[in-house]
């Protein structure tokens, strides 16, 4: 067993939350995020420790854009904290497709899917 950041890697589990969203939170999510980034960051954790991915399934209006920014903006608005951050925002006519659902829910663990577009 490895110890990594004083904690054995075995004893934590890795973990992805998956949001299905029809819309812009209400309330301040990019703190609590950036705030979990920055002990992942202290810690030393493996870069797949947490990962948080948004589905949008709604249109309301901005949504895509705020979903867009926790997933291309953390670092910037993080401070240069991790990325744990991945959505498949709904387009314009567009239906949540099988490659949007693998993009998202593998692009916290393999940074080339995360960086693919769809």
């Amino acid at each position: 067993m490895a110890k990594r950041g004083g904690v054995l890697e075995e004893e934590v589990k890795p973990m992805n939350l998956i949001v299905i969203t029809d819309g812009a939170p209400s309330d301040d999510v990019e703190s609590v995020i950036v705030s979990v980034a920055k002990k992942l960051d202290a810690l030393d954790a493996v870069a797949w420790q947490v990962g948080i991915q948004f589905f949008q399934v709604g249109r309301e209006p901005g949504a895509a854009e705020h979903l867009a920014s926790l997933d291309d903006d953390l670092e910037r608005i993080g401070g240069g904290c991790r990325d744990i951050v991945d959505t498949v925002p709904m387009a314009d006519g567009a239906a949540l497709s099988g490659e949007g659902i693998l993009k998202t829910v593998l692009g916290a663990v393999n940074k080339r899917l995360d960086r693919a577009s769809l």
